[in-house]
């Protein structure tokens, strides 16, 4: 006899992120085929009502942890002419911020929510530096999403071989790498630690 299952989830679709995802992440056959009905993502709404450009936006899913994979996934957000989107947990989200600030600068907008789509719904808007504070003080609880304004139009299209022509410059005057940085960091408002990373190369 012919059954029907269906799999309901009130707490997100069960997906990558779950336990459930043993089950989603089966092949559909002719014998078994298998189909899904998501309902909202909670990056959506949020996206949409950010307050700043989110019109094409990049969607991270969970920043990685550590290392280098997270120091790339941070360049790139720092750099991106496009809104970038991520979901964090309550105990990490002070210090994705506090990192964002090292990469993007303090100015940078973000808005950061948990419970999207939940009876506990709230939302935090304004500069990253302010963000990072308030976050570091506040209980964090729920799951958060972080959605991260675009790069201004000249820091987007600022490329590394820039970045290092300018820093050149200074190192050929006599400064060294911590105060070229801070020369090219102030001029062009790029993330400092992108810029000390360039600097350190050329030197070396």
């Amino acid at each position: 006899m012919a059954e029907t299952v269906a799999l309901v989830s009130d707490a997100g679709m069960p997906w990558s992120l779950t336990p459930a995802s043993v089950w989603s992440a089966r092949p559909s056959t002719p014998a078994a085929p298998s189909t899904s009905f998501p309902g909202q993502p909670r990056f959506r709404p949020r996206s949409c009502s950010a307050d700043f450009r989110a019109r094409r936006f990049t969607f991270e899913g969970f920043l990685p942890r550590k290392g280098i994979e997270r120091s790339a996934v941070l360049a790139d957000i720092a750099a991106s002419s496009r809104t970038s989107v991520f979901y964090e947990s309550p105990h990490r989200v002070a210090k994705s911020l506090t990192d964002l600030v090292s990469t993007c600068g303090p100015d940078r907008l973000v808005a950061v929510a948990r419970e999207i789509t939940k009876l506990h719904q709230e939302v935090w808007r304004g500069r990253l530096i302010d963000g990072a504070n308030y976050f570091a003080d506040a209980a964090a609880k729920g799951e958060f999403v972080v959605v991260v304004d675009a790069a201004p139009a000249d820091v987007a299209e600022l490329t590394d071989d820039d970045l290092a022509a300018a820093l050149q410059i200074h190192l050929n005057d006599g400064l060294s790498v911590r105060d070229a940085t801070a020369e090219v960091v102030s001029h062009y408002g790029v993330a400092k630690r992108r810029v000390y990373t360039i600097a350190t190369e050329l030197r070396s």
